[in-house]
C-alpha cells in the first residue's frame, strides 16, 4: 500500500532522526533500520592499545591491553527528518555489471520502487521541499570504518556495519521530532513497482558515459 502511495500521489515518508537513534546495537530486529549513532557529532574509536588505570593515591597505574575502544558524543535531542533509497552507483558494478544486493535488504519489504529517471525525481523534490518552505539536503551517505576512527561527524556519514544499504538520504532540518510526509505528485512517468523476487532477473551494464543501461525479463517470474 505505502508503495502504491509513493507512486500514485508520490508520498514520501520522514522518519523522525530522534526515533531512529532509539534502539539498542544489539537489537537484531531494529539494527538495519535504526540506528543507536545517528546524530552523533564526534565518534572516536581505536584500537588494539593500551590504557593506564589509576589504583592509588600515589599515582600508581595499572596498564592494560584492549582491543577497541569506542566513545562518542551525542546531543540530548535531534531535529529534523530523513527519507531514505537504496543508491545504484557506479561502484555497485564489477565488471561493469551490477553486483547482486545483500539479501539483508529483504527485510525491508517483499516489493520495491525503481526510479528510472533520477533527475526528474530530484527536480520534484526540490520543487515540493520549496513550496514546503523548508530546507532540504541529499546525497549518498558515506561509510567510516567504525573500528578506526577519529573524527566530526554529520547526517551523511554511517558506521561501515551499514555499508551494504548503500543508502541516498534525503534530510529535511526543521524543529520536527515525529515524522511526516510529502508529496510530489504522481510518479508513474519515472519509477515502478517491482517484486523482490525479480531481483535476479535484473541486468543492469554501466555504459562509458557513466550512465546505466537496465534490462528486466519479468516474464521468467514464477
Amino acid at each position: 500500500e505505502h508503495l502504491l502511495d509513493f507512486l500514485i500521489h508520490g508520498k514520501l515518508h520522514f522518519s523522525a532522526l530522534q526515533e531512529l537513534r532509539k534502539n539498542s546495537d544489539e537489537d537484531v530486529e531494529e539494527i538495519f533500520r535504526k540506528d543507536s549513532v545517528e546524530g552523533v557529532t564526534q565518534y572516536r574509536s581505536f584500537g588494539p592499545t593500551k590504557i593506564l588505570i589509576p589504583i592509588n593515591p600515589n599515582q600508581e597505574s595499572l596498564e592494560v591491553s584492549v582491543q577497541n575502544i569506542t566513545y562518542w558524543s551525542s546531543r540530548e535531542f535531534i531535529l529534523g527528518n530523513i527519507c531514505s533509497f537504496y543508491a545504484i552507483t557506479t561502484d555497485c558494478f564489477v565488471n561493469n555489471e551490477l553486483t547482486p544486493i545483500d539479501q539483508r535488504l529483504n527485510l525491508f519489504g517483499s516489493w520495491f520502487i525503481v526510479i528510472y529517471n533520477f533527475d526528474e525525481f530530484i527536480n520534484r523534490l526540490e520543487t515540493t521541499i520549496k513550496e514546503i518552505r523548508t530546507l532540504g539536503f541529499y546525497g549518498n551517505v558515506d561509510y567510516f570504518d567504525e573500528k578506526n576512527f577519529i573524527s566530526d561527524l554529520h547526517l551523511f556519514k554511517k558506521r561501515s556495519r551499514y555499508d551494504y544499504q548503500k543508502e541516498f538520504r534525503i534530510y529535511l532540518q526543521n524543529e520536527n521530532t515525529t515524522a511526516m510526509d510529502i508529496y510530489l505528485g504522481n510518479l508513474e512517468d519515472i519509477a515502478f513497482i517491482a517484486p523482490v523476487e525479480a531481483l535476479k532477473y535484473f541486468k543492469m551494464i554501466l555504459n562509458k558515459d557513466g550512465s546505466v543501461l537496465m534490462e528486466a525479463k519479468f516474464d521468467k517470474l514464477e
